[in-house]
């Protein structure tokens, strides 16, 4: 792509440094001063001896910046730019320009009121933007390489949602693309938040899979319980995707710790709403091994962690009986690949149909049998 070689050079430029933070931003800092400055004398029409220009000017450069030192505006951390910020800006250029004001009356030529008010705004907007630079950069580059990015659905609302959207978008989790945000309340549907508009409900979470091409969903509250957890694995399997991951414990989110590697894929405990409970492996493996296994529900969120836990302690055989035809055929080739000495035998069928049922049992007769369906 023709921006690439911006890119790698903005890269670099932009890479964090304590030492060079500063400097950019000092740099930056005078060249708004210097052109604020000039706007405003441009706009106001102040018109003084060349004497006074510089004299004004030269004086009001080291009052800026030292305001702008006392709020910690040459410490901001760039890609977390926020209100707090933008806050500190109004103080700083608000205390600078009164600071002025008065210097103003000790000179001779001094400028007017509407010069410094002018000065004021300008310098104001600039030294906000210098600091919101590597934001924009975050913005228009690396949110347009696709090419190694992953289309993300986060599922839920809410200030956690807005936590996520707020890391995606200062680069945080810069390896996502967010395509949009399911929001069970459906007055919600069409806002945005960060940039990122809510499609929809659950309810339209398949049509919204295929249509935004998600290869990834993403809940984004821990603790929404293991009902819905279900309900979006179900949805999104049903149009083949299986990408589905879930946000660690909410002291990682609140504590501004979140980043990319504690985004975890679903466990069995999220399913059950608890910490799984300890059992006696040993005693399962003798009640499992060398017998003839039912999985009803096999490539379902539960049937499929079931089917796993089962494959490690070595049974005669394990019957897969799933209605998905596609889901149980993944799941084969998963669980061949894992257990290559693994007897399987994958039936397509529903619990619901008695016939096919009464032929499964009396064909395979199976000595144990986990209802998941």
């Amino acid at each position: 792509m023709t921006h690439r070689p911006i890119k790698a050079l903005l890269d670099k430029l932009l890479k964090p440094n304590g030492a060079k933070r500063v400097f950019l931003f000092l740099m930056g800092d005078l060249i708004v001063f210097a052109v604020s400055f000039y706007l405003s004398t441009f706009v106001t029409g102040w018109r003084p001896n060349r004497y006074g220009v510089a004299l004004f000017f030269a004086s009001s450069l080291p009052i800026k910046i030292l305001f702008n030192h006392i709020f910690r505006l040459y410490n901001v951390y760039w890609r977390f730019v926020s209100i707090g910020e933008a806050i500190g800006t109004i103080k700083a250029t608000t205390i600078g320009s009164l600071a002025l004001t008065v210097l103003s009356f000790t000179l001779k030529s001094f400028p007017p009121p509407r010069m410094i008010f002018a000065d004021y705004l300008l310098t104001m907007s600039g030294v906000m933007t210098v600091r919101m630079l590597k934001r924009f950069y975050l913005h228009i580059f690396r949110n347009q390489d696709f090419s190694s990015s992953t289309r993300v659905l986060l599922v839920g609302g809410g200030e956690l949602a807005e936590v996520v959207a707020r890391k995606i978008a200062n680069g945080v989790l810069n390896h996502y693309v967010p395509v949009g945000i399911i929001e069970d309340d459906p007055s919600k549907r069409g806002t945005y938040l960060h940039g990122i508009r809510v499609l929809g409900t659950r309810e339209r979470m398949e049509r919204i899979i295929k249509e935004y091409e998600v290869d990834e969903i993403l809940i984004t509250n821990p603790n929404v319980g293991p009902e819905v957890i279900h309900d979006v694995i179900e949805r999104a399997r049903s149009v083949g995707l299986k990408r589905i991951k879930i946000l660690p414990g909410l002291r990682y989110i609140t504590s501004g710790k979140l980043i990319p590697s504690e985004i975890r894929d679903i466990r069995v405990e999220d399913l059950l709403g608890r910490e799984p409970a300890e059992v006696d492996m040993a005693l399962i493996e003798r009640f499992v091994k060398g017998k003839s296994i039912m999985v009803t529900g096999s490539a379902g969120s539960i049937g499929s962690e079931l089917c796993e836990q089962l494959s490690q302690f070595d049974p005669k055989v394990l019957i897969l009986l799933e209605q998905d035809e596609t889901e149980l055929y993944a799941l084969r080739e998963n669980l061949s690949a894992k257990h290559p000495n693994l007897a399987l035998q994958a039936i397509v069928g529903d619990i619901r149909d008695e016939e096919k049922m009464r032929y499964v049992m009396k064909r395979w007769r199976p000595d144990i049998t986990f209802h998941a369906a």
